[in-house]
């Protein structure tokens, strides 16, 4: 399957979703991670050693509003040119334009949501998704008018196979 893993805007969210593309990248699909092009990012993904797409999105607010048009115009086109099956947005306003450019194309949308309670990007895009991705139980309470599924957060494999407190 060809899959892209949105997962910018900070490490909160760049971390899970570099976790989910390399593990689906391990297991044979085609994966793009997209991400805003935020400094943070570019720190978080050097491991990566896939494809990545800058989307250009920024934080949401009046002032930028054409930003958001632009990252939005730049995902369809992408999205038309890799032609995925489907895309994992984190959360975060760097999900927003990837979304809307997926619905917009016919490409299956899942999310994640770390958070128990969930943000704003999560909670107002959760009507677009297949289904969204919890860390916590509590947090299907919050998204009533979504299919959730129970998954736990998505940890790197450096970490999860290092030992805890080993500097105590």
């Amino acid at each position: 399957m060809k899959i892209v893993v949105a997962c910018g805007g900070t490490g909160g969210h760049a971390f899970p979703g570099l976790a989910v593309a390399q593990v689906l990248k391990e297991r044979g699909h085609d994966v793009v991670i997209w991400a805003s092009g935020r400094d943070v990012e570019s720190g978080v993904l050097r491991s990566w050693d896939g494809p990545v797409f800058s989307t250009g999105a920024r934080q949401l607010s009046f002032k930028n509003i054409f930003s958001l048009w632009r990252s939005i115009s730049r995902c369809r086109r992408e999205m038309k040119r890799f032609n995925p099956d489907a895309l994992l947005a984190m959360g975060s306003y760097s999900s927003l334009p990837p979304v809307l450019a997926a619905r917009s194309c016919g490409v299956k949308v899942f999310l994640h949501e770390a958070n128990t309670v969930p943000g704003k990007a999560v909670e107002a895009l959760s009507r677009a998704a297949v289904a969204v991705a919890t860390s916590f139980e509590v947090t299907a309470r919050f998204l009533p008018r979504a299919r959730t599924v129970l998954t736990g957060l998505p940890v790197r494999a450096d970490i999860a196979c290092g030992r805890r407190f080993d500097f105590i």
